[in-house]
């Protein structure tokens, strides 16, 4: 980097000890922040504190959802209860999620497979199947052919 005048020192941070984003990565952050802590929440095993976050998220919903927070939290809510075996109650959130205008397609596939595994559940043979194509094929839309595209598979070979 060219300089003009004598530099006297320079500081680095190489530990990222201090945040370093630009105003849209903070913005975003600021969005998904219920959603971040809970998430990290779940991975403690810390699930009742969990499901309480994300719940709690849904009172701060940005106006203009750019980032899918609504999406991400009903997905993560129907998961908790899926774990739970509340198959109605999972059902319920997965629905509240694929109804959101903003669905981030990272996670897309993930909400129909995981509508798959509670229709299968739930003996719902028509919901399963059409829920595992979607899998697949959000999957596939993503150039992925992976762990969700294979569970997916699985469902719909079991059905045969």
């Amino acid at each position: 980097v060219p300089v003009t005048q004598p530099v006297y020192g320079v500081k680095l941070d190489p530990h990222f000890e201090v945040l370093h984003a630009t105003a849209e990565e903070w913005s975003a952050g600021e969005e998904l922040r219920y959603y971040t802590r809970g998430l990290v929440l779940w991975d403690a095993i810390k699930t009742p504190e969990a499901l309480t976050t994300f719940k709690e998220g849904l009172n701060h919903i940005p106006n203009v959802d750019s980032q899918g927070v609504a999406f991400l939290l009903h997905l993560e809510i129907g998961w908790i209860h899926q774990e739970a075996e509340k198959w109605d109650e999972a059902q319920a959130e997965y629905d509240l999620a694929l109804a959101q205008a903003v669905r981030p397609a990272n996670r897309l596939p993930r909400l129909y497979l995981n509508i798959a595994q509670v229709a299968q559940k739930r003996g719902d043979h028509d919901r399963m199947v059409w829920a595992a194509r979607n899998a697949i094929s959000a999957d596939k839309a993503r150039g992925r052919d992976g762990d969700i595209s294979r569970q997916a598979r699985e469902l719909l070979e079991e059905r045969r």
